[in-house]
């Protein structure tokens, strides 16, 4: 069979019906982050933003590295290794989210950016990133106003949490949230880096 165009392929990954029988089945998206093209060059702002978070000399534990925009941004100055459920990029361990244990710490920080809104059992993976680490860097798009939830399905986001939410979280886990730094919105979101910190 011919091989699609890069315009066919970007159609079919984020086909309504294609992104709707994934998330009726819990199933991780292996097709869309198994493609470069699906890693938009822009999501290095953001990269740059987690990394002024990230102190030199500090042990890493990046969880969604993609196309190793942070990874870029702290090479040669942290310990650091990656996972991916997917990966691209030599030296990134295989790692599935929701079904794997992460990498044995401690690790200094946690990152992970652009991840949380396609995870179904969010409560158990947060609980995996406090579980590891003193500090927890993430992103997340927390939605604004209305009935947003169609849209977040259209972009293959399966959940919709607030702020309190993820605050409360890392506190059932002994965290404290230091501070957010706003990274971008939309009309339906605030995209947000959460910097959270060990309190025990």
């Amino acid at each position: 069979m011919p091989v699609s165009d890069a315009n066919t392929r970007y159609s079919y990954l984020n086909d309504p019906e294609r992104l709707a029988r994934l998330a009726l089945a819990h199933a991780p998206d292996r097709q869309k982050w198994g493609v470069g093209s699906s890693y938009n060059p822009e999501w290095t702002g953001r990269s740059e933003i987690a990394a002024m978070n990230i102190a030199d000399g500090e042990t890493v534990l990046e969880v969604g590295v993609g196309a190793g925009y942070l990874r870029a941004k702290i090479e040669g100055r942290c310990r650091y290794l990656g996972t991916d459920l997917q990966p691209i990029l030599p030296g990134v361990l295989a790692v599935n989210l929701e079904r794997d244990p992460l990498p044995r710490g401690p690790w200094d920080v946690v990152a992970m950016l652009g991840v949380l809104e396609y995870i179904h059992d969010t409560n158990g993976v947060l609980a995996k990133l406090f579980g590891v680490a003193h500090k927890v860097v993430m992103s997340y798009c927390v939605s604004r106003e209305g009935n947003v939830m169609p849209v977040r399905c259209g972009r293959g986001w399966v959940n919709d949490l607030d702020e309190e939410a993820l605050v409360t979280s890392g506190a059932a886990s002994g965290f404290g949230l230091t501070h957010t730094i706003q990274v971008n919105s939309a009309e339906d979101f605030d995209q947000k880096i959460f910097v959270f910190r060990r309190l025990v």
